[in-house]
């Protein structure tokens, strides 16, 4: 929660920017000279652009569905995947679990990981459930994605879900192409992109499942987190994005754009939905 600054404070913070050529905003709010060239520089537009074009979604030759009900918690995959024929890997589930119990009761088989809870909030005789931290390596109260997608069944469609508060990139940084290249579907609820113009490791993690042959579907930016301008260009810090085999996607229509906004739900009821238009066309 923000709390409400004293007058003093407000002051000095004033004088302390100006004084290093800080701008003060229509809401009487200090942007620091490092933000306003974050805003106005040209020097990201290269990863800026690049992020746009390796999530903006595809058409997907297929139905996408949501799944988990509406809010947060829920995610959008292909409906003809959701089957017995599948096995879920989900990293990252705190006290809403629906998603998973909505594919385990579908026929789809896996395993929950967490660190922040004992016990999954729901239960289902096809989902089990490890206390650990999903990162890169295994150790007492870790485990690593790649270890997670060894023991996955052979003969089973991968969905891998990942919603860790930014622990996917290290999991995904460090996964082999062996293994991401067993992935069906991937689901990640991308944080911190901001971060884009201090190091490009998400940038590289995107570039590697590019490569493995992995196409975004689905976008959607999370209604409640702040969001930022980065060279001209508006990027939420938080966003929701769905990939799927490459063979599997088109160029998309603005109808199919259309069908994928039709599909977003707000993670923040009471804010209006991030207009991310600039992603979502991309590719029409």
């Amino acid at each position: 929660m923000v709390k409400e600054k004293n007058l003093l404070t407000k002051v000095i913070a004033l004088l302390h920017f100006k004084q290093k050529s800080g701008v003060l905003n229509r809401y009487n709010s200090l942007i620091s000279p490092a933000e306003f060239d974050t805003r106005k520089s040209t020097k990201h537009s290269k990863s800026v652009q690049e992020l746009i074009s390796i999530i903006s979604p595809n058409k997907f030759k297929g139905e996408l569905k949501r799944f988990g009900h509406k809010g947060d918690g829920s995610y959008v995959l292909p409906k003809n995947i959701v089957s017995p024929k599948a096995y879920l890997i989900s990293g990252g589930i705190s006290d809403n679990n629906e998603f998973e119990i909505e594919l385990a009761k579908k026929g789809v088989t896996g395993i929950q990981v967490d660190n922040s809870i004992s016990n999954a909030p729901k239960e289902h005789k096809n989902l089990a459930f490890k206390i650990a931290t999903l990162g890169q390596r295994d150790g007492l109260y870790e485990v690593s994605l790649e270890n997670l997608i060894s023991k996955a069944p052979s003969n089973r469609n991968l969905i891998v879900k990942l919603d860790v508060e930014g622990a996917e990139i290290s999991a995904l940084q460090h996964l082999s192409e062996k293994s991401l290249k067993k992935i069906n579907c991937l689901v990640l609820e991308l944080h911190n992109l901001s971060s884009l113009v201090h190091n490009n490791k998400i940038l590289q993690v995107l570039i590697k499942l590019k490569k493995s042959g992995l196409s975004s579907v689905y976008l959607q930016a999370n209604n409640g987190i702040l969001d930022y301008i980065i060279s001209g260009v508006l990027i939420p810090d938080n966003i929701e994005v769905t990939f799927v085999r490459k063979d599997q996607v088109s160029k998309p229509s603005p109808k199919d754009v259309l069908r994928i906004k039709h599909l977003a739900t707000k993670n923040n009821k009471e804010n209006t939905f991030t207009n991310i238009d600039h992603f979502l066309f991309y590719n029409v």
